[in-house]
């Protein structure tokens, strides 16, 4: 656990210690033993000094922080360190001492962000700065020793560290989607907590990629986390919320809504069609910047299809899901309904809101010559189509921008007809020509639109 904290101090250390770094957004990373380190909140400069995300950090190295928002203080407790910081404090409480910030702890977008010129541990960790991506590469003591000692196993706390940033990844894959706001692929807390108690054994001879086994509560991996290549980093992550998802419908299946253990599978088929089938359908549709909206409507029935297809699977269709039991077990929380509502409140984008919500009708109503006779017409999308009296015929045409033109016909006459739309957007002006017979008739027409 001392490492643990040794670690955590260095990340923070490394990111002040580099004076050729600028860490503004989307310019530098940090990775943890080949991991990148996930921020919901980029590092930043305060007088000179930068500030890191604290959880984020602690996180990555299976340390939970804790923030009693009353005084404005973040502590972090292990069997070896107790840390307390106050926000907008210079001062720091290590194990009990007083230690000096250049810069003080302050929140940023409401994340706590942290200095870390006072860390002066001796960290026994190799730090590599790579100019080409601009990134901070970190390998800790543990896992050069795993390395350089024993190759076909790592250490047991490398092992916990890096299952637990990419299962985290894979977890807030969608974090940047505008979905992500009404959607919960799990509960990451109660997952870090079942991971942090679960041993992880790495066995390259191991005839399945990840097994389970609540026996013994151990997750077998075929393949070692910390050497997995960025690309595969989804496939590692699903394999570890796979296994923990077991481990969890394991342990309620005895007090929960089921007493049988042999239904299990079905809730994680289910759960992971829907995250790596249907919701990057919602992808496709948010990366969709333009206004058809038939072609939006599309991208849209795309998703339900996916998503109506994952109650198709042989699991789901004999035992289907408990949305319920799902938010108590899992925090999983996917409704395809909840999502809709969040697209017609316009909240992932007004040209989704105009595209799902329902067209409502708009009425152009009017006087054809100062009352001579009057019309009314009904729009939906850009078609419009009606009638007028004082003689009876039938009009119909297209919107296009503040402008509506079109044709009318009446027994053996027929011409056309422009209006346009005034300033205020509700009243209209314009006029009418026939064309047959007699090309030399034409008149105005006055109205409002509804």
């Amino acid at each position: 656990m001392k490492k643990t904290w040794q670690y955590l101090f260095l990340v923070a250390l490394i990111v002040i210690t580099l004076p050729n770094l600028s860490f503004a957004q989307n310019m530098a990373t940090v990775e943890i033993n080949g991991i990148k380190l996930v921020m919901d909140e980029p590092p930043t400069l305060v007088n000179g000094r930068t500030l890191v995300p604290l959880r984020a950090i602690f996180e990555a190295l299976n340390v939970t922080p804790m923030w009693d928002p009353s005084t404005k203080t973040v502590t972090a407790k292990t069997d070896k360190v107790d840390m307390k910081l106050k926000i907008g404090s210079t001062n720091a409480v290590v194990n009990g001492q007083s230690v000096s910030l250049d810069v003080p702890g302050t929140l940023v977008n409401g994340r706590t962000m942290v200095p870390a010129r006072f860390i002066a541990e001796t960290l026994g960790a190799q730090v590599d700065w790579d100019a080409n991506t601009k990134t901070v590469k970190i390998v800790s003591a543990d896992a050069q020793t795993s390395v350089s000692d024993t190759q076909n196993k790592p250490d047991a706390k490398t092992i916990q560290a890096n299952s637990y940033a990419h299962m985290k990844n894979f977890m807030n894959q969608f974090e940047n989607s505008r979905f992500n706001e009404v959607i919960k692929l799990g509960n990451i807390e109660t997952y870090r907590m079942e991971l942090s108690d679960t041993t992880l054994v790495v066995d390259m001879t191991f005839k399945e990629d990840a097994q389970y086994d609540p026996k013994t509560n151990t997750i077998t991996l075929k393949k070692d986390p910390s050497a997995i290549a960025p690309s595969d980093d989804m496939d590692m992550g699903q394999l570890i919320w796979h296994e923990i998802s077991h481990k969890i419908e394991d342990e309620n299946g005895d007090i929960g809504y089921f007493d049988s253990k042999l239904y299990g599978e079905r809730n994680i088929e289910y759960m992971k069609n829907i995250i790596q089938v249907a919701l990057p359908k919602l992808e496709q549709l948010e990366r969709y910047n333009g206004d058809d909206a038939e072609h939006i409507k599309k991208l849209w029935s795309n998703f339900e299809k996916a998503y109506e297809d994952a109650l198709k699977l042989p699991e789901t269709q004999a035992y289907p899901p408990d949305k319920e039991m799902l938010k108590k077990w899992f925090g999983f929380s996917v409704d395809k309904e909840s999502i809709l509502e969040f697209y017609k409140s316009g909240k992932g984008g007004e040209n989704i809101k105009k595209a799902l919500n329902p067209q409502i009708a708009s009425v152009w109503s009017g006087a054809w010559d100062t009352e001579f006779g009057v019309l009314v017409m009904t729009q939906s999308g850009n078609n419009v189509s009606g009638s007028y009296s004082h003689d009876v015929g039938s009009l119909a045409g297209t919107v296009s921008g503040n402008t509506l033109s079109g044709t009318w016909i009446e027994n053996d006459d027929e011409g056309t007809f422009t209006f346009i739309m005034n300033e205020d957007e509700k009243s209209f002006s314009g006029s009418w020509q026939e064309t047959s017979p007699d090309p030399n008739q034409g008149g105005g027409w006055d109205g409002t639109k509804q």
